[in-house]
């Protein structure tokens, strides 16, 4: 772990965006399981259908309105819950 978020990336369809719930969520999952004040290092990567997604919100285009928002959460929390518990 590092002592800050310096080293997260999320992408979507190969696009660096900003997604700091999902990036919360990462990080509260990993905290969950590990006892110290740590940020996990990651990057993810979305593969979805550009339908369900518009970059046009800020003209860097790394802010990102998701549609199924919810979702999307409610997925990554699994995964990643499945991810760092213990095996």
């Amino acid at each position: 772990g590092r002592s800050s978020t310096d080293r997260q990336f999320m992408f979507i369809n190969g696009r660096p965006v900003d997604l700091p719930k999902l990036s919360r969520i990462v990080n509260d999952v990993y905290r969950s399981f590990c006892s110290f004040r740590e940020y996990p290092v990651f990057a993810v990567s979305f593969e979805m259908d550009t339908a369900m997604y518009d970059v046009n919100v800020t003209p860097n285009k790394r802010t990102v309105f998701i549609k199924e928002v919810l979702k999307l959460q409610a997925l990554t929390k699994a995964y990643f819950t499945k991810i760092f518990e213990p095996s």
